[in-house]
C-alpha cells in the first residue's frame, strides 16, 4: 500500500510540475528559471495486524458501532491482549462494555484506562471468562474469569448481572467466542 502512496505522490509532482513551470515563463525573454518542489515521502502507515477470524471477537467489536472504545483500548493498547484475542486458539466469553459504559465512569477511573498506568490489562481481563459462556449457562453464582479473579453472577426478572453490570445484550455468537454485552464496565468484587 507504501508503494501505491508513492506513486500517486509522484504522479501528483509531476503534474504540478507541468501545471506550474509553464506559468512560470514571462512573455519577456528572461532566462527560465527552475522551480523545485521539496520532496515529498509518503507518511508511515499505522501498523497492520490480523483480526483473526472473519466473524471473531475483534471484528464483531470493530464492525459493531457500540465498541469503538473498547476496540481501541484492546487493538491500540493492549497488544498482547489483541494478539490472543485473534489466534485460532482463543475460545472465552467476553463482556463487552459499550462506549457509553466507558463514558459513565468517573474520572479517577478513566485515568486507570491508560495502557502506562499498568491497570489496562487486569480491567480488560476481569470482562474475559476462560469458556465460551452462552447466557443459559450464566448461573447464579460466582465465575472465575480468565485472570482468576472471581465476578458475581446475578440472575432476577430475565435479567442477568455481572457484578454490578446489566447485560443488556446477550449471546452475539463469534467464531471463536461469544460476546455479551454489558452497560457497565465490570468492577471489582468489594473484598
Amino acid at each position: 500500500m507504501g508503494g501505491i502512496m508513492h506513486q500517486r505522490a509522484i504522479g501528483a509532482l509531476a503534474t504540478a510540475t507541468l501545471m506550474v513551470v509553464p506559468a512560470c515563463r514571462s512573455t519577456a525573454e528572461e532566462p527560465r528559471r527552475q522551480v523545485t518542489f521539496p520532496e515529498v515521502t509518503p507518511t508511515a502507515e499505522p501498523e497492520e495486524f490480523d483480526l483473526g477470524p472473519k466473524r471473531g471477537v475483534l471484528r464483531i467489536l470493530e464492525s459493531d458501532g457500540r465498541f469503538d472504545f473498547l476496540f481501541r483500548l484492546i487493538v491500540e493498547e493492549t497488544s498482547f491482549v489483541r494478539d490472543v484475542m485473534a489466534s485460532g486458539g482463543w475460545n472465552h466469553t467476553l463482556f463487552a462494555p459499550t462506549d457509553a459504559a466507558f463514558d459513565a465512569l468517573p474520572d479517577d477511573q478513566k485515568e486507570l484506562l491508560d495502557a502506562g498506568s499498568g491497570k489496562l490489562i487486569p480491567i480488560l481481563d476481569r470482562h474475559i471468562t476462560i469458556q465460551v459462556l452462552p447466557a443459559r449457562k450464566l448461573r447464579t453464582g460466582e465465575l472465575i474469569t480468565i485472570r482468576g479473579e472471581p465476578v458475581r453472577i446475578g440472575r432476577s426478572d430475565g435479567e442477568i448481572r455481572i457484578n454490578d453490570a446489566l447485560v443488556i445484550e446477550a449471546d452475539l455468537r463469534a467464531s471463536n467466542g461469544m460476546i455479551h454485552v454489558i452497560d457497565a464496565v465490570i468492577q471489582p468484587l468489594d473484598g
